[in-house]
């Protein structure tokens, strides 16, 4: 059975200044994927930035403490510990894996991309006019 994290971090801005981190344990048994663990850690550490006001709501909604980023990567490292995951998928790996390197170092996986297989599948002659007309300028991304 294999096991692995997908992660998505936030940040302040560009990759400075970790905002929140979410993540999810998954594994996979054959055909069959189940989810083993979830966390969502909001850093007390910046209060501003392009997602700060949607961080808040999400937070009240869900009653999730803010806490300094020491505290986060103690308990995603726990996690990641906890189910011996090794391998992290993300959109955009080398920006996640850039942001984690950065803020939460004890962290250390192999980082694959779902940027690169996603974008592919979307812009296949079966999907792409169905996206194209939900993204009018897909082509630019």
């Amino acid at each position: 059975m294999e096991k692995i994290i997908v992660i998505d971090t936030e940040t302040v801005t560009g990759a400075r200044g970790l905002l929140s981190v979410g993540a999810v344990v998954l594994e996979r048994d054959g055909d069959a994927v189940k989810t083993l663990d979830t966390y969502f850690g909001f850093s007390d550490e910046y209060e501003y930035g392009f997602y700060y006001a949607q961080q808040v709501a999400y937070a009240r909604r869900n009653r999730v403490k803010r806490k300094p980023r020491s505290e986060i990567e103690t308990e995603l490292a726990g996690m990641v510990c906890r189910h011996d995951v090794h391998t992290a998928f993300a959109y955009n790996a080398s920006f996640d894996k850039a942001v984690s390197g950065r803020y939460l170092p004890s962290l250390d996986f192999t980082w694959l991309d779902l940027m690169e297989p996603a974008r592919r599948i979307l812009a296949s002659d079966e999907h792409y006019p169905a996206y194209k007309r939900l993204h009018p300028h897909t082509e630019l991304t």
